[in-house]
């Protein structure tokens, strides 16, 4: 069975910034390396070179001005995630062409093991609910970001309705890769 990770098991609202005066996604890359790493130059370096190999395989936005840029890190001991949202719109080259604001990224430790995926699957579904959306453009300070993320109720609706979560099918998904 794959240990299930989410988003707020792995943000803290230190690794929160809002209103980011950086202008283009390198600029927002460098910022999510100093949030995750602090002063540690090399390791903020290393992070923003493995975020901008992701992104250059193809965009990892979703569209509503949201992105959910990752990359495994060498070296990382858990999953760790950092929310910034940018004063500047970022070309993200987003599917419904709209610039970018809000960029949750998610680190991972290298090589990647199945519950990663299903953490990238949970941010993805979350970061595409209209509610959410709408409650983290309200929210105003670091401190109130990250308890939306600890707060939401996850998969509201679709508990005991038969129908399959984004947990459960990125872990079905994962157990069906997993040999042939």
């Amino acid at each position: 069975m794959i240990e299930i990770l989410r988003v707020n098991d792995i943000l803290s609202s230190e690794r929160v910034l809002l209103n980011a005066p950086v202008q283009g996604i390198q600029q927002a890359f460098d910022a999510i390396g100093r949030l995750v790493c602090g002063a540690r130059e090399a390791q903020a370096a290393e992070i923003t070179r493995r975020l901008w190999g992701r992104e250059r395989h193809g965009s990892t936005a979703l569209g509503y001005g949201e992105a959910i840029p990752h990359a495994q890190i060498t070296g990382l001991r858990r999953p760790v995630a950092a929310f910034l949202r940018s004063s500047e719109p970022l070309p993200f080259q987003a599917p419904d062409g709209r610039p970018v604001f809000d960029v949750l990224a998610i680190l991972v430790p290298k090589p990647a093991a199945p519950r990663h995926f299903a953490l990238l699957a949970d941010a993805r579904h979350l970061m595409c609910e209209r509610d959410f959306r709408q409650a983290l453009a309200g929210c105003a300070d670091a401190p109130s970001v990250w308890q939306l993320f600890e707060q939401w109720p996850f998969y509201r609706g679709l508990q005991g309705s038969g129908q399959m979560t984004a947990r459960t099918g990125a872990a079905r998904m994962q157990q069906s890769n997993a040999s042939p």
